[in-house]
């Protein structure tokens, strides 16, 4: 019910194919058993849970349609804020695991370690309750 991009990715495409999925909803509902999901209230739904930003595209389209508010604006503000320090920290422990020859995977606790030096002070993110 819901897309992933980066928020690189351009702003005018990704309002575009914001409205697309809500402006042909009807259309493509019955064609896939999750496409219903992709309802405005549901992905609204999720939004007011999320501890990921939305894109400047979806929030364009949202604000153009009256369904996205200041308070909207607040807390994707703090979840961008908590993206970047969580992207900041792990750039900083895959550099530090490269400059010292650490193997960079999941499993290894030397690379677990730095990573963990690294984000320890991060607030994990965490679904947002009503």
């Amino acid at each position: 019910f819901l897309t992933w991009t980066r928020p690189d990715v351009d702003t005018d495409l990704v309002y575009q194919l914001t409205k697309w999925f809500h402006e042909n909803f009807d259309a493509y509902k019955g064609s896939h058993a999750m496409a219903p999901r992709m309802e405005l209230k549901v992905f609204r739904d999720f939004l007011h849970m999320s501890p990921v930003p939305a894109h400047e595209g979806t929030i364009k389209y949202l604000r153009e349609i009256g369904q996205w508010t200041e308070k909207d604006d607040e807390w994707n503000e703090a979840a961008i804020k908590l993206m970047d320090r969580w992207i900041a920290a792990r750039t900083a422990a895959i550099e530090e695991a490269k400059s010292k020859g650490v193997r960079l995977h999941h499993e290894n606790q030397e690379f677990i370690d730095i990573h963990k030096k690294h984000t320890a002070d991060i607030p994990i993110m965490r679904v947002r309750i009503k």
